[in-house]
């Protein structure tokens, strides 16, 4: 499986691929995510796996790039964090972006083998705006 500094190519690489069992793949069982759209927070695998699985069928293509990344590794946890932007296109045609910031926790798994067990995404909030709507920055 891939290191911890290789994490965000493989996770990357199974978002445009729009294969749930690749993305899947890369999480713990008792996975938690707390995810930037509602709902906002799944406690395992399975309940994550019901909204890939819409995010992905909503989809005729799909990307994801990651930048400005940082990796802190001890032996059997490693802590990511960096920012992440998702672009699609829709079923209908649409295209859509958005970006985030992202933070993962992984845990080894045997020998080489990682796993996420947490994995948060936020949006920055415009405080300024009545609405609160998210920032475009």
């Amino acid at each position: 499986m891939t290191s911890p500094a290789e994490f965000f190519d493989t996770y990357c690489g199974a978002v445009a691929s729009l294969d749930p069992s690749a993305l899947l793949d890369l999480y713990a069982e008792d996975a938690r995510v707390f995810d930037a759209m509602v709902p906002d927070e799944y406690a395992d695998r399975e309940e994550w796996a019901g909204m890939v699985n819409d995010w992905f069928g909503g989809l005729s293509s799909g990307s994801a790039q990651a930048r400005d990344v940082e990796v802190v590794e001890s032996d059997d946890l490693a802590v990511l964090n960096g920012h992440m932007t998702y672009a699609g296109v829709l079923t209908d045609g649409e295209e859509v972006e958005i970006e985030c910031r992202i933070t993962l926790v992984l845990e080894r798994i045997g020998e080489d083998d990682w796993r996420i067990v947490h994995e948060h995404n936020s949006v920055p909030i415009d405080m300024d705006d009545e609405a609160g709507d998210a920032s475009e920055d």
